[in-house]
């Protein structure tokens, strides 16, 4: 291996160090072999969230049934080099030492071996991971309600980063198991729980040759918690393609603090009623190129944002607020100090359909219906 000798200890300060370490194994020499030692510091509220991602990993791509009849290390193995990325990266934030191992398979492909070597500072959490992965087995739903969305999230983070498929285009993800399988078993619990929870849809299983279920998300806030937990490279960036999609149809793309900023240095404002079959409206909003200028920030460059991008002229700028946003413009002109023009509100009443009386009357906690 490359700028290492076999068994050397390599520390690791950063989980982004850990790209540079695998792309070292890069002279081909079989049965290489080094020691990880990790200094990632992460709060206990963390750990047990990463905790969980290491089950999902054990669940979809680990030595599960090994470490079920007590066996001393976990061990992934045969693994890809985005799949060890992921898997490394998770466990090197709660274990001291792992040991990674290069191997030469058919086509002088390399493939990984990830070991967590059985230490007396690893016996605690091995032994906390087995007892939860045979819960998971026997009183599936028990476990998994005591779990918070960050935890749930994670652990399903770990299935995908293990055994997980997103489709492309983006429109479904998949997960490979056999649920004749006795983890199997446990993935399809998960599954079912997550879809209980409305967190997901649960499609068809697909039994031989494939053996897969696939799921979409209908939750946009435990989907981002998710998608922050995978790490797979590959898998990550289709991630990001699905969440960006499923924002641009469902979320409005602004806060109501966002809204409110943009209302306020709106100048101008009119309803486009799109045609059939579309049947929808836009508010469009036209605001000075100088009062522009105060509220730019909103637009970032973060490329997971699903803003629509402002259509900037000579003299002013234009900006189309779509239905999505219909809930947060009804709380905003709820407020008594909006500060936004008579005449933008009155336009904001025209999309949203109401009249000033039907407005909420924060004394009588009336309602509308969006």
């Amino acid at each position: 291996m490359h700028g290492y000798n076999k068994d050397k200890i390599v520390k690791i300060n950063r989980i982004n160090d850990i790209e540079k370490i695998l792309s070292s194994f890069n002279n081909k020499k079989d049965n290489e072999k080094i020691l990880l030692r990790g200094s990632v510091i992460l709060n206990e509220e963390l750990k047990k969230t990463i905790s969980w991602k290491t089950i999902g990993l054990i669940l979809s791509d680990g030595n599960f049934s090994n470490l079920i009849k007590g066996y001393g290390t976990i061990a992934f193995r045969g693994l890809s080099y985005d799949t060890a990325i992921a898997i490394i990266k998770t466990l090197i934030q709660i274990v001291r030492s792992i040991t990674l191992r290069a191997k030469i398979g058919k086509g002088n492909r390399i493939y990984y071996d990830v070991i967590v070597p059985s230490t007396r500072c690893f016996k605690d959490l091995r032994y906390r991971i087995v007892s939860l992965l045979i819960k998971l087995d026997t009183t599936p739903d028990n476990v998994l309600s005591r779990l918070k969305m960050d935890e749930l999230a994670a652990l399903l983070a770990g299935i995908i980063d293990g055994d997980g498929y997103i489709g492309k285009p983006s429109t479904y993800i998949s997960i490979s198991f056999n649920m004749n399988s006795r983890k199997g078993k446990i993935i399809n619990n998960i599954l079912s729980f997550l879809e209980k929870k409305q967190y997901i849809i649960v499609n068809k299983y697909y039994r031989e040759p494939k053996y897969e279920a696939t799921f979409r998300f209908l939750n946009f806030r435990f989907l981002h918690k998710c998608l922050k937990y995978v790490y797979h490279n590959k898998r990550r960036k289709r991630m990001e393609k699905y969440m960006l999609d499923y924002a641009r149809a469902y979320i409005c793309p602004f806060s109501i603090f966002e809204l409110k900023q943009i209302l306020r240095n709106t100048s101008s404002a009119y309803i486009d009623y799109r045609k059939p079959p579309r049947n929808s409206k836009v508010l469009v909003l036209y605001i000075q190129r100088h009062d522009f200028e105060k509220i730019a920030y909103i637009w970032n460059k973060d490329h997971l944002s699903y803003k629509p991008r402002p259509i900037i002229s000579k003299n002013r700028v234009m900006i189309k607020i779509t239905e999505k946003c219909k809930e947060n413009l009804f709380k905003l002109i709820n407020e008594a100090n909006a500060d936004i023009e008579d005449k933008i509100i009155e336009k904001i009443r025209d999309f949203l359909g109401i009249t000033k009386r039907e407005i909420r009357d924060t004394n009588t906690k009336t309602k509308i219906n969006i």
